[in-house]
């Protein structure tokens, strides 16, 4: 292989330049070069997350000494691109090696002349055509140089061995497993979720940070303080577009690490928690992330599936701890009313009257924008309010208490599946958007999806329920940046199969 003298030289050419076979190949050599120059100075060494198959290495269905050698790409010290398009086996043969002995699956760039040409005419003007990058997969007995080689696995074979198998436990293989922790990866710059995707990971995020807070001030649960750091973390690096497919599921890991040991912490700590259902139920959600994690496939792959689980599970937990803090009385409370500091999120939901023209909800101030009076046919035309795609809906008529004793009689719609539609007038774009939704609480334990024109702008949980006090006024937040007109259409979704959402007023604020 041709090598330049330090520095770069390009080809120039002129009029009259008679070139060589020696110019042609020192001009393709240094595009070779800054190639690998960049690839050493800017993504490093080790495999390329999110390309192909990850050079994953599994074990043979067959029960045989072999590894299976996925498709790949990675880049060595020197910058090479190496490459495999087609899965490789790959046998060991006990009686080459001296065992017991860690075995090193390696990958080497290789450059091979091809396509010779011979032209009869003139036998002196021979040669190939072709230079071909192969990536050559084998065994080693000694620790991989980096410069020349990428470690694809390594395993500890034993002299009993007599199959090789992929681990049970990834972070603490055993002999005759194939051991994946020391492949080498390089740097990706980017994301590689889609604008969708992330948002709703970042909201989900948003979720999980701000309820571990509670339970760790709240509660005094101080291992909900690191899940707090580590979803942090987090965001920061997918807010830099620094988390890829293989980064993902390294940091999904440490949170997953995190949340566990709030389940040691709480089972140990806290009986009254840890021996509901839904904390069990907490619990068996991690236990399916955990399983994501550990198998190691291509981020984008499972990362529906991990994003449902990990909603589920911060939903048991918030379940939990509200049914252990639920009032047990049956008598009614004090009437809830702002304090010198306004109203909390509970005591607003609890509010008995109608909600004020300004209030203040912990710390931040509100001013009623609009409002809909449900069965009221001219408020809900004004409004272009509808029940649509459900399977079942009626209007009904309610007396019913508030928490302080306070009886009031409304009517409203109620509907199973499907939506309800209105507009929400008088905005002022880039707001937060506050809706305050009179609802019987005795059909709690709802989700619904929130969209704003169309588009997804959060989600509606309603948890808990209450057979004696049974109105409240349910809120729900809506970020300003959905907010981009004076005139919105929300869309409320069910999401909760067969429960019913009623609806009986809607009064819309926005920060002030």
């Amino acid at each position: 292989m041709l090598e330049l003298k330090k520095g770069f030289k390009r080809l120039n050419f002129f009029e009259g330049f008679v070139t060589t076979p020696d110019d042609w190949n020192q001009g393709d050599l240094y595009h070779v070069n800054k190639h690998r120059l960049h690839n050493r100075s800017f993504h490093g060494v080790g495999i390329v997350p999110g390309q192909l198959r990850d050079f994953k290495v599994t074990s043979r269905g067959k029960g045989e000494m072999a590894v299976e050698i996925h498709p790949g790409y990675c880049v060595d010290g020197r910058g090479n691109d190496i490459i495999l398009w087609e899965t490789e086996i790959r046998q060991f043969v006990k009686s080459d090696y001296k065992l017991p002995q860690t075995v090193y699956l390696v990958a080497k760039y290789v450059e091979e002349l091809s396509d010779f040409v011979a032209y009869k005419e003139n036998l002196n003007y021979k040669g190939h055509t072709r230079v071909s990058e192969v990536c050559k997969v084998d065994w080693s007995i000694t620790p991989p140089d980096t410069e020349m080689e990428i470690e694809l696995a390594r395993i500890h074979v034993t002299p009993d061995c007599k199959r090789f198998m992929d681990a049970r436990n990834p972070n603490g293989p055993e002999p005759n497993e194939i051991d994946l922790r020391f492949r080498p990866v390089a740097g990706v710059a980017g994301g590689f979720m889609s604008a969708e995707m992330a948002q709703t990971f970042r909201e989900l995020m948003r979720r999980n940070r701000e309820y571990y807070a509670s339970l760790a001030y709240n509660r005094g649960i101080h291992t909900a303080n690191n899940v707090v750091l580590a979803l942090t973390m987090m965001e920061m690096m997918l807010s830099a577009s620094g988390v890829g497919p293989s980064t993902f599921l390294d940091l999904m890991g440490l949170v997953l690490e995190m949340q566990k040991r709030v389940v040691s912490e709480v089972e140990k700590d806290h009986p009254g928690l840890s021996s509901r259902k839904r904390f069990r139920d907490h619990k068996s959600e991690l236990d399916l992330v955990e399983r994501l994690v550990g198998d190691r496939r291509e981020a984008i792959t499972v990362l529906d599936d991990m994003l449902k689980h990990q909603a589920a599970a911060v939903d048991h937990l918030e379940m939990t701890t509200r049914e252990v803090a639920g009032p047990t009385e049956a008598a009614p409370k004090a009437a809830a009313k702002p304090t010198e500091g306004g109203f909390s999120w509970d005591t607003i939901k609890e509010f008995s009257g109608d909600p004020p023209k300004h209030i203040k909800i912990e710390g931040i101030d509100w001013e009623l924008v609009d409002q809909i009076n449900i069965t009221d046919p001219s408020s809900e035309r004004e409004h272009n309010f509808r029940i649509h795609g459900e399977k079942d809906s009626w209007h009904t008529r309610q007396r019913l208490k508030y928490p302080d004793g306070t009886t009031v009689d409304d009517a409203g719609v109620a509907h199973v599946d499907g939506y309800a539609e209105f507009e929400i007038r008088n905005l002022k774009p880039q707001l937060d958007l506050l809706i305050l939704r009179r609802m019987d609480f005795v059909h709690g334990d709802h989700e619904a999806d929130i969209e704003i024109n169309g588009v997804k702008a959060g989600k509606l949980i309603c948890q808990g329920s209450d057979k004696r006090f049974r109105w409240r006024n349910w809120p729900v937040v809506v970020k300003g940046k959905y907010v981009r007109s004076n005139t919105v259409t929300m869309r409320q979704v069910a999401t909760s199969a067969e429960r019913d959402i009623n609806i009986f007023r809607l009064w819309f604020y926005q920060a002030v």
